[in-house]
Order: structure tokens, then sequence, then C-alpha cells
């Protein structure tokens, strides 16, 4: 998920980018068919420019695990006696956090669009359509729904079409020649993924108002009195419709429409203001490319949010269980190398079969030490070991613990363990120190 995060921020900050870059160059031209490509093709660039030397940790390998957050983690991972677990990172938690409510938004943004769609399947499905000679289907509404097209499909209630039928048939169609469903659907996808973003609403309603050139352009080109039509935009400005994902003739932009309109057309020659865009794609590569950015896209990219159940307790704790009481005395195995320990990697080191294997292995071989289990000695211990090159677990460390035997078993699961897939970092494979809670709990 960390990775898919950080490549949403580097989208986000194109789509700003490319925005403004649009608004002071293109948005006061008339050539509205050249703006409306424009204005997608920079949306899709946006999307795309962030996975250029970085598409295999979007696409084809798995997140890092330098951030693995519990329900324990969400809460601080704080000891028993009130002290703050070695491995807390206040940083990597906020981002979590907002990793959570990203999540969150989108889930939002998605549920209304679907709700927005069943509204519009609702309305197609309870009127009678009429198909016109070019295989438009016109439906004729009862309702007080504001004109709109979708697809292939013109609603329009009675009343208007009966005062103004003509006008507003040649509007909607003007939509539909022109494919303007086709850049609602993208945007709705692009609003779902960068609700946050300023920059991708203004972008939506930059295309809406194009769009409502282009069809206010092809009812004037089909004879209907520029004044009439103007007058009759003026009397429809007031109205109801359908969200975003269907082309409305009451559009708000009332006055940018006339105004357009009524304006001069302007010289071809100002086409050549898009070549500007290839300077600000070369200046997004260049600074995602920066070491600053890298390391903090990196950092970003290392986040992965699991939250992990217990079939045992919740958090994963660990009961105690009257047939598992041994004794064990500790011995620590030593590093096998002295080259660097990495404790933030561009891919964490992993259990055979990820967290819930390794929660499941932990449970299966813990065994509450007897002397515990007799004074009801409970707690959490904290413990850190190094993954080496070849998988293998090698010295570990006791961070924190509540009692002597709960830190020697511990230890004994720790080594105990099968190799591990080990870390990577920048294509090769790397030492990574590892911190691990166990909680230790009496039923």
């Amino acid at each position: 998920m960390g990775s898919f995060f950080a490549y949403i921020l580097k989208t986000a900050l194109c789509l700003i980018a490319y925005y403004l870059f649009y608004k002071l160059l293109l948005s006061r031209e008339t050539f509205h068919h050249f703006n409306r490509m424009t204005l997608v093709s920079l949306m899709l660039l946006s999307f795309l420019l962030p996975m250029f030397g970085w598409a295999g940790t979007l696409i084809g390998g798995k997140d890092a695990l330098s951030l693995q957050i519990t329900w324990e983690g969400l809460r601080g991972q704080v000891l028993e006696d009130g002290s703050a677990s070695s491995s807390f990172n206040p940083a990597q938690s906020i981002l979590a956090v907002l990793i959570l409510i990203y999540i969150g938004g989108t889930a939002f943004f998605l549920l209304r669009t679907l709700c927005a769609y069943a509204s519009l399947i609702r309305i197609l499905s309870k009127g009678h359509f009429e198909t016109l000679p070019d295989g438009t289907m016109l439906l004729l509404s009862d309702d007080e729904t504001a004109p709109f097209s979708w697809l292939r499909y013109v609603v329009v209630n009675r009343k208007d079409y009966a005062e103004n039928g003509r006008a507003i048939l040649m509007h909607e169609l003007g939509h539909i020649r022109h494919r303007h469903t086709l850049d609602l659907l993208l945007t709705e996808i692009a609003v779902i993924l960068q609700w946050f973003n300023p920059a991708v609403w203004l972008i939506r309603r930059e295309l809406q108002v194009i769009h409502e050139y282009e069809a206010d352009e092809a009812v004037l080109d089909g004879g209907v009195d520029p004044k009439s039509y103007q007058m009759l935009l003026i009397k429809k400005a007031a109205g109801s419709r359908l969200q975003s994902i269907t082309n409305c003739l009451h559009q708000s932009s009332i006055k940018k429409r006339i105004t357009m309109m009524l304006k001069k057309k302007s010289n071809p020659w100002a086409r050549a203001k898009l070549l500007f865009a290839v300077p600000v794609a070369a200046v997004s590569v260049a600074v995602f490319a920066t070491p600053e950015a890298s390391a903090l896209t990196t950092e970003i990219s290392d986040c992965k949010v699991s939250i992990i159940f217990s079939d045992v307790q919740k958090d994963g704790q660990f009961s105690a269980d009257e047939g598992k009481i041994v004794h064990y005395e500790a011995t620590m195995k030593p590093a096998e190398d002295d080259s660097p320990v990495f404790t933030v990697v561009e891919q964490q080191p992993e259990f055979p079969g990820g967290e819930v294997a390794l929660w499941e292995f932990m449970k299966n071989s813990l065994h509450y030490p007897e002397d515990a289990l007799k004074t009801g000695t409970e707690g959490r211990v904290i413990i850190s070991f190094i993954v080496e090159k070849d998988g293998s677990i090698s010295s570990p460390v006791i961070e924190k613990s509540p009692h002597e035997s709960l830190s020697k078993e511990a230890i004994r699961i720790i080594n105990s363990m099968p190799k591990w897939k080990p870390g990577m970092q920048r294509g090769q494979v790397v030492r990574v120190k590892y911190v691990l809670p166990i909680s230790f709990r009496l039923n």
C-alpha cells in the first residue's frame, strides 16, 4: 500500500503542475477540441509519468514491510510499565494514519459514484425510448429532470422538449458526437484516486466547461439563432442535474459560455503553447529523480498497512497453554559477518508465507515458562534481531521485557525460526534489523 500511496502523491504533484500550465497558457483560447484533447492528455500523462523508473515497485514487486502496523502499533506499542517501545516510529505511524484516511476517502468517493450511476440507471429504466435516425435513444421524461446525455442516451422532460426541443436536442447530440461521456468516466476515476487534490477537481470543471463550449458550437453551427439560444441558457441556468457523470445543459458556467460564443477565434499558432508542456514534463522527471525526492518516496513506499489478527486473543497476544510448559536456557547466535545492518530498506525481509504465517508460527511455537505461569507473570517482550543475507536469524536482543523467563522464551522462539526471505536495497541483498513485539497473556 505504501508504494501505491507514494505513486498517488507523485501523480498529485503532476496534476497540479499541468493544471497550472493549462490554466495560464491555454484556457482562454477558442480551439475547444484541441484544449479538450490537451487536458485529457495531460491528465493521463500525470498518471503515467510517475511510473517511469518505478514501475517495478508499483506493479512487479511487493510493498516493502519496514512499517508493520498492528493494533498494538496503532496504540503506540506501549509496554506494561508505560514506557514506549524502541520500535515505535511516530513519523511512520502518522504516515500510516494518512494512508488509512486516504483509503477511507477513496472508498467514500467510489461509493458516491456508484450511487450516482445507480440513480442514472433508475432514470433510464423508467421511460420509453424513441430511436432517432442516427441511432441515439431519446427518453421524454415526466420528471423535472434537467436535460442530459450519457453515452447514446438523451433524457429531456416533456415540457422542455415541447418549448425548446430542437436546440436542446442539438446540444445533447453535440455531446454524444464528441464522446464526452468517455472524458467524464476518466475524470471520475481520477477524482476517486485523487479526491484530496484540488487540481483534479479543477481539471474536471475545466473539461465540463469545454464540453459545453463544443456542444454550444454544434447548436450555433446548426443554424439556431445565437441570441435565442443564449436566452435559453439563461432561462435554464437553474435546475438540478445528476452530479458530474452526465453531460447536462444546465451547467453553471453560463457567463463563460456566452462570452466564448462572442469571442473572436484564437490564432491557430497559439496551439504551439503546448510545446511548453515538454519542459514541464522534463522538470517533473528531474524532480522525482533527485536524491531528496527519491529518499522521501522510498520511505513512503516502505509503509505497508497490515492489521494483524490472532485467533488466540486480540492484539496478537499469546495465551498460556498448560500442555506446553518447558525450561529453556537462552543461547544467542552470533552475527555471520560485519557488513552494514540496515533498519529501513526498499524491500524488508519477510517470514516464509508472510505476516499471517509469522504470527501462526509464533502461536504454535510459544511455550509459557513454568515459573512465569506459577507466579502469574505476563507482559510484552520487545525483541530485535538481524535477518542475514541468506535469510538466517542472528543476534537476538531483548529491548524491553517484564521478566527474564519471558525473555528467554522469546529468544528461543526467534532462534527456532526458519530462514526468512532476506531484505533488499538497490537490488542487493543486505542485512536488516527487525523488531518484533511478543505479548504473553494468561487466560
